[in-house]
């Protein structure tokens, strides 16, 4: 069970959002967590998304397009924010909404991708 060492002080990871600690001491609710089969398959997708990343990089695609989830962006942890001067005004620039997804929306999603690469 060592998932988070933050979950020893607190009720809640600041990690990994919805696993919590019960008052008995255990996890709560179970759909929070992957299997082995399910984690198998989000792996090969993220393995998916880097060798399409990798490609596009060769090609000479390297658009400035950092992620929005809510109000946080990837550019919150950039050291290099000054380097590569992100305008949302030019349309060479956007950002890359992400949607909050259930997990089973997001293992659907997953699966329907990884389907039409095959």
């Amino acid at each position: 069970q060592e998932v988070d060492k933050a979950l020893e002080k607190k009720a809640s990871s600041p990690v990994y959002r919805g696993l919590k600690l019960n008052k008995s001491g255990g996890f709560g609710k179970k759909d929070n967590f992957f299997s082995q089969d399910e984690m198998q398959e989000l792996l090969e997708y993220v393995e998916a998304l880097i060798e399409d990343a990798a490609s596009e990089i060769l090609s000479g695609k390297i658009a400035l397009n950092p992620f929005r989830q809510g109000n946080n962006t990837g550019l919150a942890f950039s050291d290099y924010k000054d380097i590569f001067y992100f305008d949302q005004q030019l349309p060479t620039n956007s950002y890359r909404d992400l949607p909050s997804l259930k997990k089973a929306d997001l293992l659907a999603l997953v699966e329907k991708r990884l389907r039409q690469r095959r």
